[in-house]
């Protein structure tokens, strides 16, 4: 699916962040230790994922923040509908 065609939702972050914790990933480094309070309840972890995703333009991204987020072989998979109104999803990895 075309990244400009996919629209996410609350539901579907909420289904990506619960396929983080199970899809595996080859060759993925090791995972940074996560702040115990970015990581203390899923609402926490969403929270912890806005805030190192979202910010102004230009504005370097704190990676390793992001990839402590993410349990040891797991992958983000963004689901939602394209343009054409089409569900679907998006196998990634924290890299991408």
């Amino acid at each position: 699916m075309p990244r400009s065609a996919f629209i996410p939702t609350t539901a579907t972050c909420t289904v990506a962040l619960t396929l983080m914790l199970a899809a595996p990933v080859r060759g993925q480094e090791e995972t940074p230790t996560a702040n115990p309070a970015d990581v203390g309840s899923v609402d926490a972890i969403i929270t912890a994922l806005y805030d190192v995703i979202s910010g102004p333009v230009g504005q370097d991204r704190d990676r390793d923040r992001f990839m402590s987020l993410f349990a040891e072989g797991a992958r983000p998979i963004p689901t939602g509908r394209n343009l054409q109104g089409q569900v679907g999803l998006r196998m990634m990895s924290p890299e991408e």
